[in-house]
């Protein structure tokens, strides 16, 4: 009887230790941090003119030039209207779109990447000519 009860014990504990939590791949990516930054050239944009705005992607401190997905949200401040955009690789980490800004104003730039299992979605206000705050 006790032979018995000994085997039983040992095989739900190998049954226990089969059934142990290994991380997975997900729980794994969570330990990664994606760092995105938000940049325009030139830094001081006037309407009517081309301007580029450029995403810098970082996971754990590294570049990262193989992301599925780089969008661009564009939109005035106090507008509902929005514009997508889809950004093209420029190697080094970094995403972008030219855009020209038809008026002069106070814009959001909203950037969602999705890479190596991650996602992150940043935004930024840009000023498009002289603004005065104060008004």
């Amino acid at each position: 009887m006790k032979n018995r009860m000994f085997l039983g014990m040992m095989l739900l504990m190998l049954f226990l230790a089969a059934c142990e939590s290994k991380p997975s791949s997900g729980e794994a990516n969570e330990s990664k941090h994606m760092e995105v930054q938000v940049m325009t050239v030139p830094e001081d944009i006037k309407s009517g003119e081309v301007s580029t705005l450029q995403a810098k992607v970082t996971i754990g401190g590294e570049e990262v030039n193989d992301v599925e997905k780089v969008k661009f949200e564009l939109w005035k401040q106090g507008s509902t209207e929005r514009q997508q955009r889809e950004s093209k690789m420029q190697g080094k980490g970094m995403y972008s779109v030219q855009h020209i800004f038809e008026e002069k104003g106070v814009y959001n730039v909203a950037v969602s990447v999705t890479a190596q299992g991650l996602q992150k979605k940043v935004q930024k206000s840009v000023e498009v000519g002289d603004v005065n705050t104060d008004e």
